[in-house]
């Protein structure tokens, strides 16, 4: 079992880059063409804790990832408070809680089996149509268990309302509307504002708890609460061992994905887009405006996803390549985060970086010394999901930031300390604190 190595992987940065996706390509390996387009740690929650998320995972670090998934229906909550939550059938789903009013908490007793970190994810859907994202607070043991989980937002599922681009009578093609993807959505807890891009870790002992969601006045539905195993993917060299025959559907044919064509969006801003200048483009008309990429200054917020959904015809290895353009982050590159089936294939994918230019450009996903990666697809309808990420070099600002503000805090309570009996301000932590911030 994996252990937590310590605190945030990546952090937010200041500014946010855009990028267009006019195709993203699934190529065969082999083909050539020119579409290449703790164990029982001791775990405790503070009443009120104020600690941040780096804070906790110091405490706890060492702790091993969870291997097994503990779900509880919606319906199944042991206690509720000016909730008025009642229990239904909704969306395909039965035995499912329905929250109308938003308001108060309510309450599930979970068994956990092994002392461990969890991811705590939900099946849920927006009550309002209009709503973008349903938000929580999530509590275990009746506290939470740190500040960050006081508000975690659940974003609903956006697909275009009809499959075929409608055109006006000139000829140009029409932005279509978004509407809400029927059924459930389904998510793990994550930071909303990207410092933490991977999904919120939970350390649990083993035994009885419980995990309290708590409304923060938006409407839904809840047809489950589940604790999952953290992801614990392989570099790609680990993968790589594993691979057998890959050259084995050399003959298979690439599949091209147009980026106008995405089936499933967290934002309703993440609409079909049309470039009528460039004829590096599919489709490409100078006269009209016809859909032929998406993403670009819309896809600018951090965990926002877009997904492709397609059939293979041939199970086997593949490469993907990426038809892009960024324009927005000068001279520095915008990353997203890969994944295949809602999971991540190798540690790699959680770094995909698209550099500053400003025309279409192609891209191989591939490792430093120029070799494609190779991804696994079988037949059946996959999707290959790309997700916003901030800069990974971020983590030097933020802990800037931070530093500097306690630095902050330190000049603040000495001077307001100071007294003439008790000079708390001294020489001796002058010359620290301008040491800390020259």
């Amino acid at each position: 079992m994996k252990k937590s190595g310590l605190i945030c992987r990546r952090i937010a940065a200041v500014t946010a880059a855009s990028l267009m996706i006019t195709a993203v390509s699934v190529i065969s390996d082999g083909s050539i063409g020119a579409e290449v387009y703790a164990e029982n740690v001791a775990y405790q929650t503070t009443e009120n804790n104020s600690e941040g998320y780096s804070a906790y995972l110091t405490q706890l670090d060492g702790t091993a990832y969870a291997t097994e998934t503990v779900s509880l229906s919606g319906g199944d909550f042991s206690g509720e408070q000016g909730s008025g939550a009642k229990v239904k059938d909704y969306a395909g789903a039965s035995n499912v809680l329905y929250w109308e009013s938003g308001k108060g908490t309510v309450t599930y007793q979970v068994d956990v089996p092994v002392s461990a970190f969890y991811n705590i994810s939900l099946s849920y859907r927006p009550l309002e149509d209009n709503l973008s994202a349903v938000e929580f607070g999530i509590m275990v043991d009746g506290a939470y268990p740190y500040s960050d989980l006081e508000g975690v937002s659940f974003p609903a599922v956006w697909v275009n309302e009809t499959e075929e681009f409608a055109s006006d009578k000139r000829g140009n093609q029409l932005t279509p509307a978004q509407v809400m993807k029927d059924g459930l959505f389904h998510k793990a807890a994550m930071d909303n504002t990207g410092v933490q891009t991977e999904p919120y870790l939970i350390g649990l002992s083993a035994g009885r708890h419980t995990v309290t969601l708590v409304g923060c006045g938006n409407a839904a539905a809840i047809a489950s609460v589940n604790l999952i195993p953290p992801e614990d993917e392989p570099t790609y060299k680990e993968l790589s061992k594993t691979y057998e025959n890959s050259g084995s559907n050399k003959d298979a044919e690439p599949i091209v994905l147009q980026g106008e064509n995405a089936t499933d969006k967290t934002s309703r801003s993440l609409t079909p887009r049309s470039d009528t200048i460039s004829s590096n483009v599919t489709p490409a008309n100078s006269k009209n405006k016809l859909l032929n990429h998406i993403g670009g200054s819309s896809w600018e917020y951090v965990g926002d996803s877009i997904s492709w959904n397609f059939n293979v015809t041939k199970a086997g290895y593949y490469k993907l390549g990426f038809k892009y353009k960024q324009s927005v982050s000068i001279n520095r590159s915008s990353y997203r985060w890969l994944t295949v089936d809602g999971k991540t294939p190798f540690e790699e994918a959680r770094e995909i970086d698209f550099e500053y230019s400003n025309s279409w450009q192609l891209k191989e996903f591939a490792g430093k010394d120029g070799d494609p990666y190779l991804i696994w697809l079988v037949r059946q309808p996959p999707a290959i999901t790309a997700i916003y990420r901030q800069y990974p070099m971020s983590l030097t600002i933020y802990t800037l930031i931070l530093l500097r503000l306690q630095v902050l805090r330190l000049i603040f309570r000495a001077i307001t300390s100071f007294s003439d009996k008790s000079p708390i301000l001294t020489t001796d932590l002058l010359k620290t604190v301008m040491h800390l911030i020259s």
